[in-house]
């Protein structure tokens, strides 16, 4: 889903009032305002070195800097947040002795303030005791006036480290923000070797090498998981960026591997990493949470400097932390020989199959997806009076003839219908009413013409963004509500300029208690039409409602996941765009996977990890070829990654849709793009005949640009990103081409 600028105004007068007192409301998350920070007189220490045991794991505690690590009782690996070649060199670094730090708003000045641990330890504000499979330490925090507690516990087969939000205490003084689990536990010493790296889950997934070469600079890179939280306001709106969708990161050091899931939190959470920090030596990657709340505002100073006017930016702080909130992390820790970015895959997928995300479909099986656009809402007027009327694009005998002409040519598509409800592609009520107009004649054109050429069709439904009241939907009492206590809104952005488009109405999020009753709703009907569930929105977007005691849609223990395992039930199939990790194997496709890493300047490589992970379970599409900027290169890393084209179509456009907010429509017109479509299909038809039904077992990049996938078959493909021919084993990879191989005979 798209970055969203919410753009809110505040009277001056109201919220200088907000920046005095901090902007502090009695709206909440959850339950009563935290107990009361206090250091008791007598404060206990662990001093036993072996804490607990299981048929794998044995958790130590370290007595002199007070922190637990876990060793595999098999091979003697570690798991320790703190680097014990670091302990081993006798150097002194707070940060990197310290298993937790905290982010804290300090209301006397009005800044934002970090405090690490081992401080609390050195100066002997802290305390720990034992646990049933493990230990609390509580670190008590006085520059902030702030208490933490730390549990560690042993798990199956990695160390699980987590803060329960009861053992959140505070004075008033200040305000928790964000916590840093383990942060350096993913760490590696700086080095220009490309064998160490670190691994963030950005877009595909990508890494960052540990190179210091750019002196005195570390490079950083941090993004919330699952992307933006919709409900906070984005001040500085700088454009499409790639999402984080999987809670998970790495590094790698010589031949050990140390992997990072975050397993309670995980909407809550945002991964960090700063590589080549020539300050203390060290690369690292880790998670941080944020634990209360808060929303972003620009208000009007009423002074203006050169003719302009000039806005203040501040913080509004919800005043309570949800009561029954964990936040985790699983650390786990691998040694082998020559260790990569997809042993560390091979961790995660794990742990998904464990935690019942991964479940194996084979319902879709096409080997390309197509997308018919219905129609769209545009400015119309009567008598001079403005108003929006749906504007048809393509009925239902047009995406007859589209489906119809292509399966012919190029083999029978997976079908997405949408924008064919009410209103067609803009927002209205909530399902667009749940309704197909009659604008687009009969559904049952196309849709018997589908069931008998066994073409699968999802139907286009919006369960979480509404701008009128209907179907049982309040427009104002059922929306999701921000830290400020107002609904959360915002407006589509105009074309090419990315600023609020004010001539819409605004839209608001969906309260999370009423997704249940939206997904019912859905269910019946598409049961009616014997259509399939398609959503490019309830996969991937993550929001925070504070009138909600669950306080955050998205996640993998969130209402999204029983609102998927339900349509899935109950639906012929389920298709999700840019789907979340939470859900992404629990659907039996995933349309515009990512295949990018967000090219951040930050980045060094593009991995195909999530492909990896979700590619044997599900079917992935990548982004519309047609519509998107540079289709050759994204062809290119579908193929490198093993994801089928998209193509997105319409049959009739033209100057009309110059007032729509959709930005791609202009694309669309199946006459212009039809060759096109065939053209890919056909030169591309022989290696995804060859990779059906196989997914990838390996991936290495060869150089800079030049890719090699090994597929579960033995079918290997070679890609050429670089505007330069290579030569690889006395053969010539074209420039922006690939060529195939199997059992090592040129395809």
């Amino acid at each position: 889903m798209e970055q969203i600028k919410i753009k809110k105004r505040i009277s001056g007068l109201i919220c200088l009032a907000m920046s005095v007192i901090i902007a502090i409301t009695l709206c909440g998350c959850a339950a009563d305002t935290v107990a009361e920070y206090k250091i008791p007189q007598d404060l206990t220490l662990v001093n036993d070195e072996l804490i607990a045991e299981n048929g794998d794991m044995q958790l130590y505690w370290e007595t002199e800097y007070q922190f637990g690590y876990a060793k595999n009782k098999k091979t003697g690996e570690t798991v320790s947040p703190v680097p014990l070649d670091f302990l081993k060199s006798g150097e002194y670094n707070g940060n990197i002795l310290s298993p937790i730090s905290v982010e804290y708003y300090n209301i006397t000045d009005t800044f934002i303030q970090t405090d690490v641990g081992y401080y609390c330890v050195e100066d002997g504000n802290f305390s720990s005791e034992k646990t049933e499979n493990g230990v609390k330490a509580t670190y008590y925090f006085s520059e902030s006036e702030i208490t933490v507690s730390l549990n560690y516990e042993l798990r199956d087969n990695c160390l699980y480290m987590f803060v329960d939000s009861k053992d959140i205490y505070e004075t008033g003084k200040t305000k928790i923000l964000k916590i840093s689990i383990a942060p350096y536990f993913c760490s590696v010493k700086n080095t220009d070797s490309k064998n160490d790296y670190l691994f963030v889950p950005s877009g595909s997934g990508a890494l960052m090498y540990t190179s210091d070469d750019v002196k005195g600079t570390a490079r950083e890179f941090s993004a919330d998981v699952y992307g933006n939280n919709l409900a906070r306001t984005v001040l500085d709106n700088v454009g499409n960026q790639e999402s984080v969708y999987m809670p998970v990161y790495g590094a790698k050091n010589g031949n050990g591997i140390c992997v990072g899931i975050v397993s309670s939190g995980d909407s809550t959470c945002g991964i960090y990493a700063r590589s080549g920090d020539v300050a203390n030596g060290y690369s690292s990657v880790y998670p941080v949470f944020t634990v209360r709340d808060y929303q972003n505002i620009e208000w009007d100073t009423g002074k203006e400097k050169n003719g302009k006017k000039m806005f203040l930016d501040t913080v509004l702080i919800n005043e309570k932390i949800p009561s029954d909130k964990i936040y985790g992390v699983n650390l786990y820790s691998e040694q082998k020989e020559n260790p990569d970015y997809l042993d560390m895959a091979d961790i995660y997928k794990n742990y998904l199959k464990e935690n019942n995300l991964l479940d194996n479909s084979e319902k879709i099986t096409a080997d390309y997806n197509l997308e018919i656009l219905g129609g769209v809402s545009l400015k119309k007027y009567t008598l001079g009076v403005p108003h929006r009327e749906l504007s048809v694009m393509t009925d239902f005998d047009e995406a007859r003839k589209i489906v119809t002409e292509l399966s012919e040519t190029s083999g029978t598509p997976n079908l997405i219908l949408s924008g064919f409800g009410k209103t067609g592609l803009s927002d209205d009520k909530i399902g667009d009413s749940f309704k197909i107009s009659s604008k687009f004649g009969k559904a049952k054109t196309l849709l018997d013409y589908a069931e008998d050429k066994g073409v699968n069709v999802a139907f286009n439904l919006n369960l979480l963004t509404y701008t009128k009241s209907g179907n049982g939907f309040n427009f104002t009492f059922d929306a999701a509500k921000s830290a400020n206590g107002e609904n959360i809104y915002f407006y589509p952005q105009k074309v090419n300029v990315r600023t609020d488009n004010e001539s819409f109405k605004f839209s608001h999020m969906l309260g999370i208690s009423k997704l249940n009753g939206a997904t019912e709703k859905a269910i019946k009907f598409l049961n009616k039409y014997k259509l399939g569930f398609y959503s490019e929105n309830l996969g991937s977007a993550v929001y925070s409602d504070c009138s909600d005691k669950s306080g955050m849609l998205g996640g993998s223990l969130g209402e999204t996941v029983n609102s998927i395992n339900n349509i899935r039930k109950n639906c012929p199939v389920t298709v999700l765009s840019r789907a979340n990790a939470y859900c992404a194997g629990l659907t039996d496709a995933v349309t515009d996977a990512p295949i990018s890493n967000g090219d951040y300047q930050s980045l060094d490589e593009r991995v195909p990890f999530y492909e990896y992970v979700f590619g044997e379970y599900t079917r992935l599409y990548g982004p519309s070829l047609n519509t998107c900027n540079d289709g050759t290169g994204v062809l290119l890393k579908c193929i490198e990654s093993g994801v089928y084209p998209s193509f997105m179509v319409a049959e009739n456009v033209d100057v009309s849709l110059i007032d729509s907010d959709k930005n791609y429509l202009y694309s669309c017109n199946y006459s212009g793009n039809k060759d096109y479509i065939q053209s890919v299909i056909s030169q591309n038809a022989d290696f995804y005949s060859r990779i059906k039904g196989a997914h990838i077992a390996e991936h290495s990049i060869i150089k800079n640009g030049v890719t090699s996938t090994v597929f579960s078959n033995g079918v290997t493909v070679i890609v050429n990103h670089t505007e330069n021919d290579y030569s690889y084993n006395g053969k010539t990879v074209k420039a922006y081409s690939y060529i195939v191989e199997t059992r090592g005979v040129n395809g």
